[in-house]
């Protein structure tokens, strides 16, 4: 019964692949090569991460090489050991908020339908566990570190790393199937789900400039050096090479497997053997304790939170735009404001500059950035943020209307209407994200020529004018049937889509960056930057209104395979 069910899902999910390119309609050859594109993508992707699985061995044999050959190096093996390590640990700790905003817990409610065994079920969450790409880029380098240690000629040592690395590897696949199990039970209910989607994504952001904000300028304490000689190198826990990690990280899987490491390498074979001891119990635990909530999953019906509510639609009034073309931009404001995808845009840029400006306003002395942490560099960096934080909704912006694209095409609105008003709700919500990001970089770091940002801000608009046609026209050649209540793939724009849209905003942005090099760097005569912007302001403006038309006949032209591929196969 088990190896039946094992062959029929792994039949069922090939041909979930074989018909996720095939499509059940009929397709124009531009459709069935983008869905070909969007599919190899990650293949690619896949293929260009072979370098970094080549890093990890080579780095893994050095380590194992240096620690056979001498112990006096063994602090600072084990403290980068464990930084390393800390990667593939967090990626499968994360990995279930980020799959649940993808729809995948609905697809393991659909599975669980299915008469399969209850054992061949839990098991089958370890499986995928094991497959996770954290756990496959990583366990090369695994088997790598016993390897440079049996070249240094220390036999003992590569059998003590072999088990530490199959210890720490079963950790990883038990804490990812236990993970994902509490996620299924915990976040079944989707606006929970939503919410701890939003809330992690911004705990990610906020460790990744966590050693800026909390680096101090420390004088350093010069002790007289003594004549005779020092300690002994060679003893374990002193000498100068001894790093020494927080308290929080030490109890971590991968300070305990880089500790067990250091211990035989230091020849202490039974605190060795405890490190390793307590790996298998992690790992038995996580096991263990999946069980239980494996139970209670399938014991607890599914919920869900939407509520049927009515809403009162106000209709806008802008100066100097139809009421018909305000009315599409206010639809896609609120469109943008209810999706997951379209609120983590908006939050996205604002978190952005409080977490530069703050992070670089209390660097100070040796530790502060001479160039990246400068206000004009952040004000870059925040402006490019904005225009690109609702990237995958403008590159898309026509399909992510989902099936209210049809009721749209059915309204009495020219083309002319839905590019333009679509442009404008778009431009709307970046203005105010660029405005939102630049404030704390104003108030925190309070930059010396004002003149400069205000020129950035400037040429900021000038590039969201010329890719507001750009965006619509991949939008209307390239769609593609996406969710925006969900994260990641499943809410990103057409692979093709995306990247013209990403290298376009690098070209729009050559103009202003070269303007302000121009004025700033060259001229030596900053305020004539915000001028030199108003100009390219007006030429950006000139340039969409030229181009707004041609936009304008691509959508009429791919109306048809627009609705075929909103209303799904």
């Amino acid at each position: 019964m088990t190896a039946t069910a094992v062959r029929a899902l792994a039949w069922l999910q090939w041909r979930l692949a074989v018909n996720g390119l095939r499509g059940g309609r009929r397709r124009d050859t531009l459709e069935r090569a983008s869905r070909w594109l969007d599919v190899l993508t990650p293949v690619a992707m896949a293929v260009l991460g072979i370098p970094l699985v080549l890093l990890l061995i080579v780095l893994g044999a050095v380590a194992g090489f240096a620690l056979a050959r001498g112990a006096s190096g063994s602090g600072t093996v084990e403290a980068v050991v464990s930084l390393v390590l800390l990667l593939p640990l967090a990626l499968v700790t994360v990995r279930p908020i980020f799959r649940a905003g993808r729809g995948y817990l609905e697809r393991s409610d659909l599975v669980r339908l299915l008469p399969i065994p209850r054992s061949l079920l839990f098991n089958l969450e370890f499986v995928r566990a094991a497959a996770d790409p954290a756990v496959l880029v990583f366990a090369p380098a695994m088997v790598a570190v016993p390897c440079g240690a049996l070249a240094g000629g220390a036999g003992s040592l590569a059998a003590a790393a072999l088990l530490a690395g199959i210890a720490f590897l079963v950790v990883l696949v038990a804490l990812g199937g236990l993970v994902v199990v509490a996620a299924q039970l915990l976040l079944r209910d989707r606006r929970r789900a939503e919410a701890a989607a939003l809330v992690l994504a911004v705990g990610v952001m906020a460790l990744n400039f966590l050693p800026q904000i909390v680096a101090r300028e420390r004088p350093a304490r010069r002790t007289p050096a003594a004549p005779s000689a020092g300690p002994p190198r060679g003893a374990p826990g002193q000498g100068p090479d001894r790093v020494v990690l927080p308290a929080a990280l030490r109890v971590l899987p991968s300070s305990v497997y880089a500790t067990a490491l250091g211990r035989a390498a230091s020849g202490e074979w039974l605190a060795s053997a405890g490190g390793l001891g307590v790996l298998v119990l992690v790992a038995a635990g996580c096991y263990g304790v999946a069980g239980p909530l494996q139970r209670r999953l399938l014991e607890t019906p599914a919920r869900s939170s939407a509520r049927a509510r009515a809403v009162r639609q106000a209709t806008w009034t802008l100066p100097f735009v139809s009421q018909t073309t305000a009315a599409v931009a206010a639809v896609q404001v609120r469109t943008i404001l209810r999706t997951v995808r379209g609120r983590w845009g908006l939050i996205a840029p604002p978190l952005f500059g409080v977490f530069f400006a703050f992070a670089f306003s209390r660097a100070s002395g040796r530790h502060s950035p001479d160039f990246f942490g400068s206000p004009l560099v952040v004000t870059i960096f925040v402006v490019f943020i904005a225009l690109q934080s609702l990237a995958a909704l403008s590159a898309n912006q026509f399909a992510s209307d989902g099936r209210g694209l049809p009721m749209l095409f059915l309204q009495p609105l020219a083309a002319r209407t839905l590019v333009r008003g679509k442009a404008l709700g778009i431009g709307i919500l970046q203005v105010g994200c660029m405005v939102l990001g630049l404030l704390p970089v104003v108030v925190l770091e309070r930059p010396a020529q004002p003149s400069v940002s205000l020129a950035v801000f400037l040429g900021g608009l000038a590039a969201m004018m010329v890719l507001a046609p750009v965006a619509a026209a991949l939008s209307a050649v390239f769609p593609k049937r996406v969710d925006l209540s969900r994260w990641g793939r499943s809410s990103n724009p057409h692979a093709t889509s995306g990247l013209v849209s990403f290298l376009a905003s690098g070209l729009g942005a050559g103009p202003p960056a070269g303007a302000v090099l121009l004025a700033s760097g060259v001229l030596h005569r900053p305020w004539l930057a915000p001028l030199m912007m108003v100009g390219w302001l007006a030429i950006a403006g000139a340039v969409a209104w030229l181009m707004l038309p041609v936009a304008e006949r691509i959508l009429v032209k791919r109306r048809e395979n627009l609705a075929l591929v909103v209303l799904g196969d």
